[in-house]
C-alpha cells in the first residue's frame, strides 16, 4: 500500500500493515526502507489491576486488511485494519484501526488510531502510536525536545530521552528528528490537550504514548480522538517549530489573539526591562520589610527600566511546609508590598498552585481532592529535607478550584500584590488521578488540564473586575497554559544543548522571563547566557537587587535595549538566526559540510554549573537573531558573547520574511532609542560588523522612506 505526492512516500506491507517506506522526497533523505526491516506503527498496553500486558502485531491470532483510496481533493488515504486479535486467551477481543491521509503537494501525513476492546478483564491502559520499534538507530539523528527552558537539541543522539505533556519535561506536543538540514517532525495535534508522553529510545523504540481515560476499567478502548502528523521539511528543528506554529497559534489556548492585542495581559507586564528575585527578611535579620522594599526601589532607579520582582517568604510559613496555608502574612509585608506597587514597580508573591501539605492542620479536609493513584492513595512529594509532606491536588475539584481562587482574591486585596507567582501550574504533568468521587475520567484524558482552566479563568475575571493592571505567571514553559497564565518563569540552568523552541513557535503570542545566572564563574560565563537569552526573547534577569558589577551593568544595558526593542522581541515573531556566512569552499547541507561549516566558526567556552556541578559550556562567540514586527519591519540583533573583538558577516533575505522594498532602510537601535540610519538596496542582505567585546548590535530594517 504506497501513498506518494512527490514529495513523501510511504509505504506499509500488504500482508500485515507493517511501514516499509518513509522517505522524504522532497529532500532526499530516506527514514525508512529496505534493507531496514519493518516498522510496527502501534503498540497496546492493558491492564487489570496491577497486571499489565502488550499487544503488537502479530498477535497469536488476528487478521489484516488494507486499502489506499483517493479522496476528490486529491489526498492519498490508507485505511489499515486489524481485527478478532486474541488476547490473553480471549478470542477476537481487540481490533485496531489505523488511517494515514497525505494531502496532495503536502509534507506533512495525518495519523489517526481507533482500538476496540472486548476484552472482560483487561482495560486499555496505553496506546503508543505512532509506535516504531528499533527506530531511530543510535547516532543516526539530531533530535530536538521542547522541553526545560527554551528546548534542547541534542546532536547524534543515542540516549534514552522522555517526558509528560504538558510539563517542563515536554512543554509542546511535538519533536523534531534533523537529518541534516532536513527535518522530520512528529507532533500530536491535539486541541483538548490529553494527558500523554513520549518516549525516544534509540534503536529500540519511538513513541507518542496515550494514558486511555478511564483505561483501568475491563472492555474499554480508544475512540478517535486526535491526528498526530508526520511530516518532512527544511530548516531541520526551526522548521519543525514553525509548522507546529502555524496550527497551534489556532487552539484555544492562542484564541485570545497576539499578546498586543490580549486586555487581559497588562501594559505592566508587557513593558518590564529586568526581573529581580527576593524573599522578605526574617524578623531577626536586621532589615525591615520597608528597608527591604526600599533596596528594591533603589535597584529600580539604577536599572532604570520597567521592573518586577518575584517575591518569596512574604508568609509566616517556611518554603514547601504547610501549604496553602499562606496567610496570615509577616508583619509588614502588606506595607512593603503597597510601597513598592506606588513605585511603579510590579511586586509579585510566590504560592504553589499544586501542592497541599499532608501535616497542615488544614489537610484532613483536603483528602477528599486530592489526586489518587490506582490504588486510591494520595500522591506524595517531598522537596528535599526541610520539605513537608506534600501531595497534588485534584483541578477538577471545587476544594481546589476554591482554594486557590481565594488565596489569589486575598493577595492582590490584602497584600496589595499586582501579579502573582503560582508554581508549578506549568512545571508538573498531571497526578493522573483515579478518585471516582470526583467526576471526571480515572487516569488519563483532559480533565487537569481542563480543571487548571476554570481555576485561571475565575481568576481572569476577577482581575477584570478590579480595573487593575494585574496578571499571573507560573513555572516553566507549557502551552497548555498560554491562555490563563501571562508569562512563564524559564529557571532552570542553562545549557549549550539549548535552542530557542519556545519562542520560534509562540513568540508574539506570550512572553518567557528569567535569565538568572550566576556570577561566580567571571563575567565570560555571565554575558554568554544573558546575551544569548536577549537575543531568544526573554525578559531578563530575576536575580537578587544588589546584583554586583560589572555584572549589574550588562543586565542593565541589555534590559534597556530590550525596552527599546519591544516592538520586536515583545510583540513580534522570532523568524531566524543568521549564522555567520561560510566561505564558498564549505557550502551545502550535508553533514560534512556543515561539520565543517561549525568548526569554522569562533567559540567562546566557560563553566556552566548544572544544579551545583561544573560543565563547560560552549556557544559561537557572534550570536544572532532575526525578528518580525506586526508592522513587517524586521530587527537583526547581533551580540558578541566573547572578551575579545570579533568581526561577523551573516546572509539573510529580507524577501522570505515578507520585506521585499527595492530598497532598505536600516536603523541602528542603542539603549536610548534609534540613532543613524542607512539605505542599502533591497534582496539578499549581506552584513559585517566589527564587534567590540560584549558588545552588540540592533538595527530595524523597512521599507526605505518609511
Amino acid at each position: 500500500m504506497v501513498l506518494d505526492n512527490g514529495v513523501m512516500r510511504i509505504v506499509f506491507d500488504d500482508a500485515n500493515g507493517m511501514l516499509t517506506h518513509l522517505i522524504d522526497v522532497a529532500g532526499g533523505v530516506v527514514h525508512v526502507a529496505p534493507p531496514d526491516a519493518p516498522l510496527g506503527i502501534w503498540k497496546l498496553v492493558f491492564r487489570a489491576g496491577t497486571d499489565e500486558q502488550s499487544l503488537v502485531w502479530p498477535p497469536w491470532k488476528g487478521e489484516f486488511e488494507g486499502s489506499v483510496a483517493k479522496e476528490s481533493d486529491g489526498a492519498q488515504v490508507a485505511t489499515l485494519l486489524w481485527r478478532d486479535m486474541w488476547f490473553r486467551h480471549e478470542p477476537e477481543a481487540v481490533d485496531v484501526a489505523v488511517t494515514v491521509r497525505l494531502p496532495e503537494e503536502s509534507g506533512t501525513s495525518e495519523w489517526r488510531i481507533r482500538v476496540s476492546n472486548r476484552s472482560a478483564r483487561y482495560g486499555l491502559w496505553e496506546v503508543r502510536f505512532p509506535w516504531f520499534n528499533r527506530w531511530p538507530v543510535p547516532e543516526e539523528y539530531n533530535v530536538a525536545i521542547p522541553w526545560h527552558n527554551w528546548g534542547h537539541r541534542y546532536q547524534k543522539v543515542a540516549e534514552k530521552h522522555t517526558g509528560e505533556y504538558s510539563s517542563y519535561t515536554w512543554s509542546m506536543q511535538f519533536l523534531t528528528f534533523e537529518s541534516g538540514q532536513r527535518g522530520l517532525t512528529i507532533a500530536a495535534l491535539d486541541p483538548e490537550q490529553h494527558y500523554k508522553s513520549y518516549l525516544v529510545d534509540p534503536g529500540n523504540e519511538t513513541a507518542f504514548v496515550l494514558r486511555v481515560p478511564d483505561g483501568s476499567k475491563p472492555g474499554v478502548g480508544l475512540d478517535d480522538t486526535y491526528a498526530t502528523a508526520i511530516s518532512v521539511h527544511g530548516d531541520g528543528w526551526f522548521g519543525g517549530c514553525k509548522l507546529y506554529r502555524e496550527w497551534a497559534i489556532g487552539q484555544k489556548w492562542c484564541a485570545k489573539g497576539p499578546i498586543s492585542r490580549r486586555k487581559d495581559v497588562p501594559k505592566t507586564l508587557k513593558d518590564i526591562g529586568i526581573w529581580l528575585l527576593s524573599s522578605i527578611p526574617e524578623k531577626n535579620s536586621g532589615v525591615t520589610p520597608a528597608e527591604w522594599a526600599d533596596g528594591v526601589i533603589a535597584a529600580q532607579r539604577y536599572f532604570d527600566v520597567p521592573v518586577g520582582i518575584q517575591i518569596y517568604q512574604w508568609h509566616e510559613i517556611k518554603f514547601d511546609n504547610d501549604y496553602p496555608e499562606y496567610f496570615p502574612p509577616k508583619p509588614g509585608v502588606p506595607e512593603a508590598v503597597r510601597k513598592l506597587v506606588d513605585a511603579g514597580i510590579v511586586a509579585m508573591p510566590y504560592i504553589n498552585a499544586r501542592l497541599w501539605d499532608m501535616r497542615a492542620r488544614s489537610y484532613p479536609g483536603a483528602i477528599p481532592s486530592t489526586a489518587k493513584d490506582p490504588t486510591g492513595t494520595p500522591y506524595l512529594e517531598i522537596y528535599g529535607p526541610e520539605s513537608g509532606l506534600l501531595t497534588p491536588m485534584c483541578t477538577q475539584t471545587k476544594l481546589w478550584q476554591d482554594t486557590v481562587f481565594n488565596l489569589c482574591k486575598r493577595i492582590y486585596e490584602e497584600i496589595g500584590a499586582n501579579a502573582i507567582y503560582l508554581d508549578q501550574v506549568a512545571a508538573m504533568p498531571a497526578a493522573p488521578c483515579y478518585d471516582p468521587t470526583h467526576g471526571h475520567p480515572l487516569g488519563g484524558g483532559h480533565h487537569w488540564h481542563d480543571g487548571y482552566r476554570v481555576i485561571l479563568n475565575r481568576v481572569k475575571d476577577l482581575i477584570a473586575s478590579t480595573g487593575r493592571d494585574l496578571f499571573l505567571t507560573t513555572e516553566n514553559p507549557g502551552d497548555a497554559h498560554i491562555d490563563g497564565c501571562d508569562a512563564f518563569l524559564i529557571w532552570n540552568p542553562r545549557q549549550d544543548t539549548e535552542v530557542p523552541m519556545m519562542t520560534s513557535v509562540y513568540s508574539g503570542y506570550t512572553l518567557y522571563y528569567a535569565s538568572n545566572h550566576t556570577t561566580g564563574e567571571g563575567m565570560q560565563s555571565f554575558v554568554m547566557a544573558q546575551a544569548r537569552d536577549f537575543l531568544w526573547g526573554s525578559q531578563l534577569g530575576w536575580m537578587p537587587p544588589e546584583i554586583p558589577e560589572p555584572f549589574r551593568g550588562y543586565l542593565k544595558k541589555l534590559g534597556k535595549l530590550r525596552v527599546q526593542t519591544r516592538k520586536f522581541l515583545t510583540y513580534g515573531e522570532l523568524v531566524g538566526m543568521p549564522a555567520n556566512t561560510a566561505p564558498d569552499e564549505i557550502r551545502g547541507s550535508s553533514d560534512e559540510m556543515m561539520r565543517k561549516r561549525e568548526d569554522a566558526v569562533a567559540k567562546v567556552s566557560a563553566n556552566w554549573p548544572f544544579f551545583g556541578t561544573p560543565k563547560i559550556a560552549t556557544l559561537p562567540a557572534v550570536m544572532s537573531a532575526l525578528w518580525r514586527a506586526e508592522d513587517g519591519h524586521l530587527g537583526l540583533f547581533i551580540m558578541n558573547l566573547s572578551e575579545a573583538k570579533q568581526s561577523h558577516r551573516c546572509t539573510f533575505n529580507p524577501s522570505a520574511y515578507g520585506l521585499t522594498s527595492g530598497r532598505l532602510r536600516y536603523t541602528k537601535i542603542q539603549e536610548s532609542g534609534p540613532t543613524d540610519s542607512f539605505e542599502v538596496v533591497g534582496g539578499v542582505q549581506v552584513r559585517s560588523e566589527d564587534l567590540e567585546p560584549f558588545g552588540g548590535v540592533v538595527y530595524e530594517i523597512s521599507p526605505a522612506g518609511t
